[in-house]
């Protein structure tokens, strides 16, 4: 943060536990804006209003899911296409998280069975007994 003259904001905020931490994973918004609808990360909050309790962050019903995990989600979103990051954000729906080595080995395995399902009907026809032979005309004359 020195190289970018923020010490002012460093030590406004010392009293966050691994601070650096904190700077990597949260955003500003995320503490220092409004829960309430409708401006919720366009409503700055005054020094004393903002998120300063570990509970209010670090719990199951965590105010910051309001927030971060919607800016999460629209990140996944811009990074894996909008189908990829609603299907990939902690769901999980059948036949979306496809692995390719398996798809490979389908395919290989039905080109398999559809080679020996044609040298099978060529076989079947090749060897076939014959029920009807074929006539042969002599003309006695």
């Amino acid at each position: 943060m020195a190289k970018y003259k923020l010490s002012v904001l460093a030590k406004a905020h010392d009293w966050l536990p691994n601070l650096q931490k904190h700077w990597e994973t949260v955003r500003c918004v995320d503490c220092h804006s409004s829960y309430e609808p409708p401006n919720l990360s366009h409503n700055i909050l005054p020094r004393d209003a903002t998120v300063k309790k570990c509970e209010e962050c670090h719990s199951k019903n965590s105010i910051l899911m309001t927030k971060l995990f919607k800016h999460e989600k629209a990140q996944s979103r811009q990074k894996y296409g909008f189908i990829n990051g609603t299907i990939l954000s902690d769901a999980y729906v059948i036949g979306t998280t496809r692995n390719i080595y398996l798809d490979f080995m389908s395919l290989v395995i039905f080109g398999i069975v559809i080679v020996f399902l044609l040298i099978h009907i060529f076989l079947r026809w090749y060897f076939r007994p014959t029920k009807f032979p074929i006539k042969e005309n002599n003309h006695n004359e």
